[in-house]
């Protein structure tokens, strides 16, 4: 599956010159006589962003979707909701799309040390209604702009069900199966700086 490409890279330099290392008093016995090191400081920032797989029938969608949490660079996950998804076919017209439907998530748990900090719980999403489509490529509206393997997100707007791309997907051969990564991801605080 394609994977959701999220990171943020912090670089630091170290030179040498002809005499040893830059910034090293090679006439003290290797003592540094420059600045201290920068001490690391947790911004309390965390990467959101939403995962799940599911099973899929002609009559249902059996799965699990995860909101999740994690520092920037991914490394270390702070929490997970994860909720159980069911669905049922949907009424609701997608031109291009494999198929189309429509999801109730049950209630969640959480797993993570950040999730009280974040104030999120258990039945954050318990509940909620989406509408899915799966298309195989999708000119996302006049921008010129094509996806491919995307999961749609579908809503009511001025009278009018609309479609937009919501997460990269990967769907089984048979079609049986989907695997699925939110394409947009964005910054929450995890703890009260």
């Amino acid at each position: 599956m394609r994977a959701l490409a999220l990171s943020l890279a912090i670089a630091g330099c170290a030179g040498t010159s002809d005499d040893g290392p830059v910034g090293v008093d090679t006439d003290t016995g290797g003592v540094e006589d420059s600045a201290p090191p920068v001490e690391k400081v947790d911004t309390g920032l965390a990467l959101v962003y939403t995962e799940g797989r599911a099973s899929l029938t002609a009559k249902g969608w059996l799965g699990e979707e995860a909101y999740v949490a994690t520092s920037i660079d991914g490394a270390v996950e702070h929490c997970r909701v994860t909720n159980p998804a069911e669905g049922v076919p949907s009424a609701e017209l997608c031109p291009g799309c494999t198929f189309a439907f429509d999801i109730v998530l049950g209630a969640g748990s959480l797993a993570g040390a950040a999730c009280e900090n974040m104030r999120v719980g258990a039945d954050l999403f318990d509940g909620d209604r989406w509408t899915y489509a799966f298309a195989p490529t999708y000119a996302y509206g006049g921008s010129g702009y094509t996806y491919d393997d995307v999961l749609l997100f579908g809503y009511a707007y001025d009278d009018t069900f609309v479609w937009t791309p919501w997460a990269f997907a990967e769907v089984s051969d048979e079609g049986a199966e989907i695997d699925y990564e939110s394409i947009f991801a964005y910054t929450a605080y995890y703890y009260e700086l």
